[in-house]
């Protein structure tokens, strides 16, 4: 560990929490940005509808404490 790592510290409860993430390079993006849009598309859609997520969301959303060491 180094002296700037020391001085990093973890947020409870976190500012933002996003349960996915997927990036296309510029270049991907540039070439193909209707394939990388339906992707994300799809994926924001999934992500909203599935039962998992919901229970999760609810979860995590109704606590007033976060659990000692995060997520």
């Amino acid at each position: 560990m180094n002296s700037a790592d020391k001085n990093i510290k973890q947020l409870k409860p976190p500012l933002v929490s996003k349960p996915y993430c997927l990036l296309f390079s510029h270049q991907f993006y540039r070439a193909y940005p209707e394939v990388a849009e339906k992707i994300w598309d799809i994926m924001s859609r999934l992500r909203e509808e599935t039962v998992e997520w919901k229970s999760l969301k609810e979860k995590y959303f109704s606590m007033e404490t976060w659990p000692e060491g995060g997520l």
